[in-house]
C-alpha cells in the first residue's frame, strides 16, 4: 500500500473500495477475507473491488501500450558511482 486519499467517506486501497458504512461485502485479500481496516481512528469496511497488491501481472494487452521487458540482471561487485 502506498498513499491514499479519503474522499466523501470512501477510500480505494489496493483495488478495493472501502467505506465508513458498516455493511460490508466479503472480499478476499492476500491472507483471507478482509473484515475492515482502521485509518486515523476510523473503521472502513470493504464494499467492492478485487484485491491487487501490485504482484498481479498483465496477461493480455488489447491497448498496445504495455511493452514486455525482461528483468534487469544485477551483477555483484560493480558500482557505477566510483
Amino acid at each position: 500500500m502506498k498513499s491514499f486519499k479519503i474522499r466523501e467517506g470512501n477510500v480505494l486501497i489496493d483495488g478495493i473500495l472501502y467505506s465508513e458504512s458498516q455493511q460490508s461485502n466479503p472480499i478476499m485479500g492476500k491472507w483471507g477475507k478482509i473484515a475492515s481496516i482502521g485509518i486515523g481512528g476510523k473503521q472502513f469496511f470493504p464494499q467492492s473491488g478485487t484485491f491487487d497488491d501490485g504482484s498481479i501481472s498483465v496477461s493480455t494487452d488489447d491497448t498496445g501500450i504495455v511493452e514486455e521487458v525482461k528483468p534487469t540482471k544485477k551483477k555483484k561487485g560493480l558500482n557505477e558511482n566510483r
